[in-house]
């Protein structure tokens, strides 16, 4: 079985969000480890040196016996295309290591930055991150994304984001769409639905 990883933001010396991924932590660790001993997220990092300034994305590569965690100085990726592409037996329902399938469909990208995957005829994730679209003021996310992120989660939980299926041939009855994960939140560059290539 292939490693699972956490990112985490490190902004000027704080952790973003640590809650929700000690929670992704617990549900793979009862799902794939039958929960025998559950890595402590909170404890792991408060023993550890980390950077007081900047912006950072804090790694962690663990399994159930082990646990790596690494700094790295992090710059946001600029989107501007994203081209559709389909896979309907993909599972990413864990956050592994292996991005194996990931990568092979975002090399499908072409001239696009990125890639929006369909499953089934429905909408799922970017290859990188959760999508959210605006329509009339309201945001919505797809209901059955690949991985479930933190960053989604917490906008579920706060009402910022309703969840919904969203077929393919709905995309463009939305305004626009924003990509969110652990180190892009709901700030993130809001784009027209026109920047995706169906």
């Amino acid at each position: 079985m292939s490693l699972l990883i956490e990112s985490i933001r490190l902004e000027d010396g704080t952790f973003h969000n640590v809650g929700y991924h000690q929670r992704r932590v617990e549900d793979s660790f009862q799902v794939l480890f039958g929960a025998k001993q559950i890595l402590n997220l909170s404890k792991l990092l408060e023993g550890l040196p980390y950077p007081k300034k900047g912006l950072f994305k804090c790694r962690i590569i663990y399994d159930d016996q082990s646990a790596d965690v690494s700094f790295i100085p992090y710059v946001p990726r600029l989107i501007r295309k994203i081209k559709l592409v389909t896979d309907d037996n993909i599972e990413y329902s864990h956050k592994f290591q292996d991005r194996t399938i990931l990568d092979s469909l975002y090399a499908m990208r072409g001239t696009c930055d990125d890639v929006l995957i369909i499953k089934r005829g429905v909408v799922t994730d970017s290859s990188f991150a959760n999508i959210v679209f605006r329509k009339s003021g309201h945001w919505y996310t797809p209901a059955n994304p690949l991985l479930p992120g933190t960053m989604r989660r917490s906008l579920l939980e706060k009402g910022k984001i309703k969840a919904m299926a969203i077929r393919t041939e709905q995309i463009r009855t939305f305004e626009t769409f924003r990509l969110v994960n652990a180190m892009v939140g709901f700030d993130s560059p809001e784009q027209d639905v026109g920047n995706i290539i169906l």
